[in-house]
């Protein structure tokens, strides 16, 4: 199963900034509705804010909220944002003696290669609209 902490809070701060779309939320917030620290927020907003996601103001009454042209994005989009944060793939450090152990990781690599490509074809598929749509008729 497709899985990766990064993307979830990034989808996860997507949708929340959808849902208050006029409000600047902080850091804060937004780690109180995933219910981890604003750090970990912050990580991840600073990687959305430069796949132009999001933008950010800083000060008393600053915070983040979601870019204007978020409509022509998709799940690929924030997926992408968050490639940086994850390993390609875990590998082993096999024998390189070993017939397998010193071609495994290479084989892995395709592997891991087009399981990802799957991954970010599905994604181009679900619009921002789409993901906000959902939490909107909850």
């Amino acid at each position: 199963m497709f899985s990766n902490l990064h993307f979830a809070t990034a989808t996860h701060i997507i949708a929340l900034l959808m849902l208050e779309r006029d409000a600047w939320l902080s850091s804060d917030y937004i780690a109180g509705s995933i219910n981890v620290n604003p750090v970990v927020v912050r990580k991840e907003i600073r990687k959305l804010k430069e796949a132009q996601l999001v933008i950010s103001k800083e000060g008393k009454n600053g915070g983040v909220r979601i870019a204007e042209d978020i409509n022509k994005k998709t799940l690929a989009d924030v997926y992408k944002a968050t490639l940086a944060s994850d390993e390609k793939g875990k590998y082993n450090n096999p024998n390189p003696n070993c017939p397998v152990g010193k071609n495994i990781n290479s084989y892995l690599s395709i592997v891991y290669n087009d399981i990802e490509e799957q991954h970010i074809t599905y994604l181009n598929q679900i619009s921002i609209q789409d993901l906000s749509s959902y939490f909107n008729n909850k």
